[in-house]
């Protein structure tokens, strides 16, 4: 393989793991989507469109609580409902 095949792929790689993250942001869970992006490619961004996330951040503890939580049970405070 030469140089600029090698460039290419990484290009096309790189890609696959952006477009993944912001599929898998839309989602709740960008991180997710970008790791499956790089290992699945386009088909990493049907996962990262039909995978939910359990789980999301307090906004105001950072603390992990279910996704359905609405009020946080380490700080207490509402959870906002999520915007659409």
């Amino acid at each position: 393989m030469d140089d600029n095949s090698f460039y290419l792929y990484f290009g096309i790689w790189v890609v696959f793991i952006f477009v993944g993250y912001f599929l898998g942001q839309a989602k709740g869970n960008g991180p997710a989507g970008a790791f499956m992006g790089a290992i699945f490619g386009p088909i990493g961004w049907l996962l990262a469109l039909i995978v939910s996330p359990e789980a999301k951040a307090c906004p105001f503890c950072v603390t992990r609580i279910p996704y359905a939580a609405t009020v946080c049970p380490q700080c207490g405070r509402d959870i906002p409902p999520p915007v659409k």
